[in-house]
């Protein structure tokens, strides 16, 4: 399990989106933290598919280095954290740099819960520097609602 995050996080880095969407329940619901283009709720495949579209977009040239895997549960109740550093370039101006750490919910091996917990000031901070850039996307309203992120139920396992 943990190779397959592994190379989960490493498709990312080079773009392949649509892998990562094909990992997601239908009825899956994905959180980002704080308050900006990227934040927020997101409870169907379509609105998933958006931010991972608007993810794209705006930091295109991201790459994360996965430091630590915990996996625990069994397979239909298996919680994953993967701490991560995401470093790159993405606005030309100024190297980016952010820390974080995904917790996701898999039943059976498919996505059903994932919350992204980052530096949320280092990314607005980027996500301002795209605004005066001329990027609209970049202060867009979230995909998705403002809803609080789902509860992991780490109880559950």
């Amino acid at each position: 399990m943990k190779r397959r995050i592994v190379r989960t996080f490493g498709q990312v880095s080079d773009g392949d989106y649509q892998a990562v969407l094909t990992r997601f329940d239908p009825e899956a619901v994905h959180w980002f933290s704080g308050q900006h283009a990227l934040g927020g709720t997101r409870d169907n495949i379509a609105d998933i598919g958006a931010w991972y579209a608007r993810w794209e977009k705006l930091l295109p040239d991201l790459k994360f280095e996965v430091t630590e895997v915990v996996v625990s549960g069994w397979p239909w109740a298996t919680v994953v954290a993967v701490e991560w550093v995401q470093t790159g370039a993405a606005d030309r101006t100024a190297n980016f740099r952010n820390t974080g750490v995904h917790l996701i919910r898999l039943r059976w091996g498919r996505t059903v819960s994932q919350r992204v917990h980052c530096d949320t000031a280092v990314l607005a901070e980027f996500l301002r520097r795209l605004q005066t850039q001329g990027v609209r996307e970049a202060v867009a309203a979230p995909i998705g609602s403002a809803a609080p992120p789902p509860q992991l139920g780490l109880a559950a396992n």
